[in-house]
């Protein structure tokens, strides 16, 4: 049975070795050791995944095992610095042991110990006063800590892989598009209905890159000459392309897929691209195309779809189209008198057509094949909706061209495409002043078989069914009709027929925005004549009633394909971090097994040996701090004044009994 020291008198000095339990210094600690090899093989984890991400780069990321891979990477922040905290830490401590069984200055041992997290290696040095060389080093190393947890994290990412292939694109040739001499009420209705669709469509289909049916809209060359200067090839960019920085890495991959050159002069401004209609150019990839000739292709569409988007297709194709082109003068045409009935017989008068409204529209019943200059076209419209006297009369004279462009498409995806830039056609085309009313389809064919009278029924049938296309819907006989109100509320043409309240000059808005205008309606309502089924969604290059119109063009298509990529400067850092803590955590079970004496630091327990103030069975000197901590757990000790009837008190661990009276500190007592 161990003595007890007998309070204050008994000092360390006459302990002698017959006093307690004896035992040898420690030889091999192999719980100790086998405990730290354990811990030390756990980053061998991050090796292991840092290499596998690697062997797996650039492979399909929605696969099982690189979906398993981000999973874990998701993971490895939260793993990470848990692990390099206990290998870091014990391994600092293991340190210090190692150096007092050796002989360590106060500093360097209380340095060491109060340097197992990042904060308190940064306090530490400041409460010692020590700003040398080491406690930088410790920092570094507590560093590596959040380091290695991010180089965990972005080790693997989504990335892109790119194949590009050549692929046909079909589309509606406005070129090659005749009008149909039909005026039967079978005919009308699809065209009528795919008009007014048009007319009602909302603000985002008229003004966006592609209506609601996903067909192709068709800026204005014109707009886009006014807004910029034509780069190297004649080239105007709109949309997407003249969105980008012509310096960004970008815009010189987008540029080079679509094959525009980078030299365009935008320093005028991003144009907002003004459509030629309120309807796009039905285009379709051609899909017909034998396997063998896109395998790549074919593998993409059967690819089983992951947890994000796997696959995604970018087209670009270059077409060539045409467009009327309108160029107005509007004015006011004076007033008509209150209860002025339209006027009698304009249907019947040569080149005039109207709406039975007061709407009325006359061209230049004599243009031909042969005529130099323009198509005149005049359009007169009432300001109806008042039946007051002076309604205001627009008259609108106007000359009608072709446009023949080149349009250079580009898809984001299957179902994002805009023309990015237009430039005017290089081909060979007829004079700028004919136009389809003038019978130039098909194939530009000028000497086709078709009589005068033919083509003098071209104007006359496509004017009086656009005059006629969206009726009247108001109740007042002289109300202006859904076209009429385009050309002052392009956005509810509708809403605003059936609005008896305002006053509609069609003269206010000026010959630039009426031309514009003018122009969009033109051009809608001649393609719904074209083409009614294919710009409703419906176009396919073999439909019975359209396919003759439809012409193909070569282009590209780009596989983007989702894949893993590996980030290997940030492979390398996590992989010689875990390799270092792998390391630190061996020569921690090293001198964990080797130390000689007991685990004294870090324990409480440990510092209530040879206490003369503790009054407790002395136990042997071998015993670690796990150990002492265990015996002594339900001994009561407290820090006081352990000489409280001295004229000075003493500040001492102790446990209070009868045999060691002790006081809490006082404010008004001095100790020493």
């Amino acid at each position: 049975m161990a003595k007890e020291t007998k309070g204050a008198k008994v000092s360390v000095d006459t302990l002698n070795a017959s006093d307690g339990e004896t035992r040898p210094a420690n030889r091999l600690n192999r719980r100790a050791a086998l405990f730290d090899l354990s811990i030390s093989i756990l980053p061998l984890y991050f090796v292991a995944f840092a290499f596998l991400a690697y062997s797996r780069t650039g492979t399909l990321a929605s696969s099982p095992l690189d979906q398993d891979i981000f999973r874990m990477a998701a993971f490895n922040p939260t793993v990470f610095p848990i692990l390099f905290t206990l290998i870091c830490a014990k391994f600092i401590k293991a340190v210090a042991n190692f150096k007092l069984e050796r002989g360590a200055t106060v500093g360097a041992i209380q340095h060491l110990l109060g340097s197992r997290s990042l904060v308190t290696a940064i306090t530490t040095p400041f409460k010692l006063h020590d700003l040398g060389v080491v406690p930088f080093v410790v920092i570094v190393v507590w560093a590596l800590n959040p380091l290695g947890g991010q180089m965990a994290l972005r080790v693997a990412s989504y990335g892109s892989n790119y194949t590009t292939v050549s692929a046909d694109f079909d589309y509606i040739d406005m070129n090659n598009s005749p009008f149909q001499l039909l005026d039967s009420p079978n005919r009308l209705s699809p065209i009528n209905a795919a008009f007014n669709t048009a007319l009602m469509s909302p603000a985002t289909s008229k003004n966006g890159s592609e209506d609601m049916y996903g067909n192709v809209q068709i800026p204005m060359l014109e707009s886009l000459k006014q807004s910029q200067k034509a780069d190297s090839d004649g080239w105007y960019r709109t949309g997407q392309l003249a969105r980008v920085n012509d310096t960004s890495t970008s815009a010189d991959v987008l540029e080079g897929f679509i094959g525009i050159p980078n030299d365009a002069d935008t320093n005028l401004g991003i144009p907002t691209p003004v459509y030629i209609s309120l309807t796009g150019v039905p285009f379709s990839w051609n899909s017909s195309l034998p396997e063998q000739d896109h395998p790549m292709l074919n593998n993409v569409q059967v690819a089983p779809q992951g947890s994000g988007k796997e696959v995604n297709l970018e087209s670009q194709f270059n077409f060539e189209t045409s467009y009327f082109s309108v160029d107005c003068s509007v004015a006011q045409a004076g007033t008509a008198r209150s209860g002025d009935s339209f006027a009698q017989g304009i249907n019947t008068a040569t080149g005039v057509v109207s709406n039975d409204h007061q709407f009325v529209v006359s061209y230049d019943f004599n243009h031909t094949i042969n005529s130099t200059a323009p198509r005149q076209i005049e359009l007169t419209s009432w300001n109806g909706h008042s039946r007051r006297p002076g309604d205001e009369v627009s008259k609108a004279s106007c000359q009608l061209t072709t446009t023949y462009v080149e349009a250079a498409v580009y898809c984001a995806s299957s179902d994002n495409c805009s023309v990015v830039a237009m430039r005017e056609s290089l081909l060979d085309h007829p004079k700028p002043a004919l136009s389809q009313l003038d019978g130039i389809a098909p194939s530009w064919n000028l000497t086709s078989n078709m009589t005068q009278a033919q083509r003098h029924a071209i104007p006359e049938l496509f004017f009086s069914g656009f005059m006629n296309a969206s009726g009247n819907l108001t109740q007042d006989t002289n109300g202006l009709s859904p076209i009429e109100c385009y050309f002052m509320h392009p956005e509810d043409p509708y809403q605003c027929s059936t609005d008896a309240t305002g006053q509609y000059a069609l003269y206010t808005i000026g010959d630039e925005l009426f031309s514009t205008r003018f122009t969009q309606l033109l051009n809608t309502y001649w393609m719904a004549n074209v083409a009614p089924y294919s710009m409703t969604g419906s176009f396919t290059p073999n439909n019975t009633f359209e396919g003759s119109i439809a012409a193909t063009t070569s282009g590209q298509i780009r596989i983007e394909t989702i894949v893993l990529r590996c980030n290997v400067p940030f492979m390398i850092i996590l992989v010689a971090i875990s390799i270092a803590l792998c390391l630190a955590g061996m020569a921690t079970a090293y001198l964990d097994a080797t130390r000689r004496g007991p685990d004294i630091l870090d324990n409480f327990a440990s510092s209530l040996r040879y206490n003369p103030y503790v009054h407790v069975e002395a136990g042997s000197g071998m015993d670690d701090g796990l150990k002492r901590t265990r015996r002594l757990r339900s001994t009561f000790v407290q820090l006081g004044d352990v000489r409280p009837e001295d004229p000075v008190g003493v500040v001492a661990v102790g446990t209070p009994t009868w045999k060691q009276p002790m006081r809490m500190l006082q404010h008004d007592r001095q100790y020493r």
